[in-house]
């Protein structure tokens, strides 16, 4: 196994182990399985043995899977877009080693002989429950909603361009009681006419949009990363054939170079610090200058992360961060 792909595998099954929503599955999994019993154990297990059983069974199978669902979602990212297929392929590979638990556990909890034969009905009872498992993961890390990498998503100012460009009130039609005109004072003229409100509602309407051609477009970069991970840059970092992009919502991997990131981080201001680095202005908390006469220039972000900066950027960045 190429040493990298096995370090980008564990650094990332180390991510995924992390989020709190995986255990809350587990366990719903395990008390189901354990209550309803399900391949005769609730015929052929006491509760607490029926308990630990699927506990075993579901740790050990959910190592297997897990590691090979992580391993082929980074093997195959270059050349499978969507991360649900990468998983799928991973999870029915896993089918093979868990048919190995399955059997073992068989045969240690219910004397069931263990044999080719039993391996190979493990593994079919297996595969579609490991596939099933991989698609309740994935939902559960809201994959169900993010978008493929690549497909920009729609703009939330389409919503709000629909509600401006709804059709305009017929000229001399009645208001509705929210918009009606107020009634003058005493000493003000009688209005006779609702027109002016309805200019009022045009004024507001091209401000509106206005305002919305002025505010700078969004990163094309953001539209890679998982929808609950799209916030504002900190910083692109280089790791092996990847690009690490940090956002104030996360962090994600993404398969491409540094230079192609930095562009789509347009129109974010930042600046290239090191050949393997780039940090966004707003991203950066402090400009530390190590001790000593060959102390190193480091920037630190907003994330925490020390970013090292290369002797030939330590005037732009001075300049930079003023």
């Amino acid at each position: 196994m190429n040493g990298t792909l096995l370090h980008l595998t564990l650094r990332e099954l180390q991510e995924f182990l992390a989020r709190p929503r995986l255990w809350i599955v587990f366990a719903v999994v395990v008390a189901l399985f354990a209550a309803t019993g399900p391949f005769n154990t609730y015929d052929r297990l006491p509760f607490a043995t029926r308990l630990g059983y699927w506990l075993a069974n579901h740790a050990l199978s959910w190592c297997c899977a897990l590691f090979l669902v992580v391993f082929f979602n980074v093997a195959l990212r270059g050349r499978i877009a969507h991360a649900l297929p990468r998983m799928l392929i991973g999870a029915a590979v896993a089918a093979l080693p868990i048919g190995l638990v399955i059997a073992g556990l068989n045969t240690a909890v219910m004397d069931i002989p263990f044999n080719a034969s039993q391996w190979l009905e493990s593994v079919g009872t297996a595969l579609p429950v490991s596939l099933a498992l991989c698609l309740i993961v994935w939902l559960s890390m809201d994959g169900g909603a993010a978008q493929p990498a690549g497909e920009p998503a729609q703009p939330a100012s389409q919503a709000t361009n629909a509600v401006h460009a709804a059709p305009a009130p017929a000229a001399g039609a009645e208001l509705p009681p929210a918009a009606a005109p107020v009634a003058p004072g005493p000493a003000g003229p009688v209005a006779s006419a609702p027109e002016p409100s309805i200019s009022a509602q045009y004024r507001d309407a091209d401000a509106d949009r206005t305002s919305m051609a002025s505010a700078p477009p969004r990163p094309a970069i953001l539209d890679r990363l998982p929808a609950d991970k799209r916030g504002a840059l900190i910083r692109l970092e280089v790791q092996d054939h990847y690009v690490l992009v940090v956002t104030t919502k996360g962090r994600e991997l993404l398969l491409m170079r540094l230079g192609d990131a930095m562009r789509e981080a347009a129109p974010v201001e930042g600046l290239q610090v090191h050949r393997s680095h780039w940090v966004a202005r707003d991203g950066v908390a402090d400009v530390i200058r190590e001790p000593g006469k060959n102390g190193r220039t480091v920037l630190r972000t907003n994330d925490g992360a020390d970013v090292p900066v290369s002797r030939g950027n330590v005037a732009d960045v001075k300049a930079w961060a003023g």
